[in-house]
């Protein structure tokens, strides 16, 4: 599931396109230090052109057809540092377009992993809830059949009907978060809706001991956020 919403998450795919963009601006940024040539042409037709006599001959002035052609080099001498300050931004760029798509990969992968275990935690309580109304049916045939013996009130049917209806609904309920954890799951994935989803994965409780100061050190050494913080400060 993480595999194939590497490949197929919209929000991941636009993250990576902004990365191209940041590319494309540190390009652009090289390029100013470069000369450039500006080749340009065009042609014009008189319908008539000028002439007067000198003499016995007659002298024309221009041409029917006129032809130009032009070629400009500009080479950039000296722009106080602009362009030296545009490159060391476009990479400063180009680095926080980096830590942003480390971001979505991280989210993405973080999504994936919650709606999978969201889904398969859902339906292990919706299989706890169904356990659970199949003996409270059970409990109320028995105090059914009690009443009719005589060893059980009307007070004790009425409340094992309430428990059913109690965990009715809570089946329902865990029915209901096992579906919007699958629809969830799929939206990240990147597919339609209508898929069918068939998890094969299983809870295993594995206790963990994190140190919070050891925790709280390693967050500041690899979140994404923090270097694009210091990167945005960096930039300006």
């Amino acid at each position: 599931a993480q595999v194939f919403a590497m490949g197929n998450n919209k929000q991941l795919m636009a993250t990576l396109q902004e990365k191209d963009v940041a590319a494309g601006r540190l390009t652009e940024a090289w390029s100013a230090l470069s000369p450039t040539a500006a080749l340009t042409a065009s042609y014009q037709r008189l319908d008539k052109v000028s002439s007067f006599a000198a003499g016995p001959t007659t002298v024309t002035m221009g041409s029917v057809n006129n032809y130009a052609l032009n070629l400009e080099l500009q080479q950039p001498i000296f722009s106080g540092g602009a362009i030296q300050a545009g490159i060391r931004a476009a990479r400063v760029g180009a680095l926080m377009a980096d830590e942003t798509v480390r971001t979505a990969v991280q989210g993405v992968l973080f999504q994936t992993r919650k709606a999978y275990f969201d889904i398969l935690l859902a339906t292990e309580l919706a299989k706890v809830s169904e356990s659970d109304l199949d003996l409270a049916k059970r409990h109320l045939a028995d105090v059914e059949k009690k009443l009719k013996a005589g060893t059980a009130k009307e007070f004790d049917v009425l409340r094992s009907r309430v428990e059913i209806t109690n965990i009715e609904a809570e089946l329902i309920g865990r029915q209901n978060a096992a579906r919007l954890a699958t629809a969830s799951l799929l939206r990240i994935l990147g597919v339609a809706q209508d898929s069918q989803v068939d998890l094969s994965g299983k809870l295993n409780h594995q206790p963990i001991r994190p140190e919070l100061d050891t925790a709280v050190a390693q967050a500041f050494h690899q979140r994404p956020e923090l270097l694009l913080a210091e990167l945005a400060i960096r930039l300006q």
